[in-house]
């Protein structure tokens, strides 16, 4: 039972960050879209983006996926349609939230991206932003790819930031060699820092089982 407490306060603790609301941008040629996301997710769709049929794009901030914490492209496909636009023009999705006050030092910060695809290459970059602005390019957190084939990869860099307010960014580029290059992707940053009041919660409970199990028992 009290290890059941245990997890569930730290979990709590996790879920109180506050951060803002995550928003999403396409770009591709002259097409250019933000949209806004709500309860702390954001996704889109579209059969013809420039040439580019989109099926799903689902963001998350403060994904639980994430480790402690961080944003996530959860899910991206995205096909060339034979003939159109988009074989002359790459698709840039950002990803980007503010609102994050974790300390992290220099370095702190990960990026991972993974793909499957055909006809095509792709790759990610990464910022987290002192300016707290949204889509901001900072400080990089490095660049992962590019993939041609099926491929992951994860880099280490950014930071330092905090604890005043500060933004984080993934850009995922999708360039198409040729019509009907298809893409599927699942891209993050998330923090190797510990959430400090987290742990302060934890070492608290943690403190107060201890007392319990030391205290005698009355016969």
């Amino acid at each position: 039972m009290k290890l059941v407490l245990i997890g569930s306060l730290s979990v709590f603790a996790f879920g109180q960050m506050a951060f803002a609301t995550p928003e999403l941008n396409l770009v591709s040629g002259a097409d250019n879209v933000v949209v806004t996301g709500t309860g702390g997710t954001v996704s889109y769709s579209n059969a013809s983006f420039n040439g580019w049929v989109i099926d799903v794009v689902f963001g998350s901030s403060f994904s639980p996926g994430l480790v402690p914490y961080g944003i996530d492209i959860t899910s991206l496909t995205a096909t060339c349609i034979v003939g159109s636009a988009c074989s002359a023009n790459p698709l840039d999705i950002y990803l980007s939230d503010t609102g994050f006050t974790t300390v992290v030092p220099a370095g702190a910060f990960k990026s991972d991206y993974s793909s499957t695809q055909t006809g095509g290459t792709t790759q990610q970059w990464a910022w987290d932003d002192t300016t707290n602005t949204i889509f901001g390019k900072g400080t990089s957190i490095g660049t992962v790819g590019p993939f041609s084939g099926t491929d992951s990869g994860s880099v280490m860099g950014g930071g330092p930031a905090g604890p005043a307010a500060y933004s984080l960014t993934i850009e995922d580029v999708f360039t198409s060699g040729v019509s009907g290059a298809s893409f599927s992707t699942d891209g993050n940053i998330s923090s190797t820092v510990p959430e400090p009041g987290a742990i302060i919660l934890l070492g608290t409970v943690l403190a107060f089982c201890s007392r319990k199990l030391r205290r005698p028992q009355l016969s």
